[in-house]
């Protein structure tokens, strides 16, 4: 089943779709999600409304794309606060999706320490980082970034680097990066075109 078609069911259709092509029954696939067969049988026949918690499980269990889930369930993601900073939305839609801190920073690689610092703003998000969190979050890698305030120019080369494994080309992730100033694009733009020649050139 590709992306566009995941798109386009409803949550109810995309677990009943799961079960079969999983040849789970239903009270299998709701043991997997920690939830009762009555309550899944709800959630298919759209009669009750999933926590963001419940949505995390469903495609951590099925390997779906938790933004797609949000869309199909009706449930928006968590916006940031206003005026609230970057570290502050971090533990407010990790708390959303019902994750202790420690789990988190095990998923992503990192110590718990080290996630702690960014949530309370002691520490920046770096893009190596960032690109392993986003997935876990539901959001783009570079609509993560683009949260995270302006880059500093240490980090563009990494970025660079990342963004050559990205689908999106790099003048959209320019583009849906607004925070990047002009100096840091043409940075940006520059290393990447770096990176890309030498790996045409191995």
């Amino acid at each position: 089943m590709t992306d566009r078609d995941s798109e386009s069911l409803s949550l109810g259709a995309l677990l009943a779709r799961q079960r079969i092509v999983r040849g789970l029954s239903r009270r299998a696939q709701a043991q997997a999600l920690q939830i009762s067969p009555s309550y899944l049988w709800k959630l298919e026949s759209r009669a009750a409304t999933p926590s963001s918690a419940l949505l995390q499980r469903i495609a951590t269990a099925f390997d779906l794309d938790l933004a797609t889930l949000h869309q199909a369930a009706g449930v928006p993601i968590p916006a940031l606060p206003p005026g609230a900073s970057f570290g502050v939305w971090l533990k407010h839609r990790r708390r959303d999706l019902g994750v202790y801190q420690a789990d988190l920073a095990h998923q992503i690689g990192v110590s718990e320490s080290y996630l702690s610092s960014i949530e309370t703003g002691r520490k920046p998000l770096t893009p190596a980082v960032a690109r392993r969190l986003a997935p876990i979050l539901g959001i783009g890698f570079d609509e993560l970034l683009g949260r995270t305030g302006v880059i500093n120019d240490n980090q563009l080369a990494q970025l660079a680097q990342l963004a050559l494994g990205e689908p999106a080309t790099t003048g959209d992730l320019l583009r849906r990066l607004p925070l990047l100033t002009a100096a840091q694009r043409a940075e940006l733009a520059a290393c990447a075109r770096r990176l890309a020649a030498r790996e045409e050139s191995r």
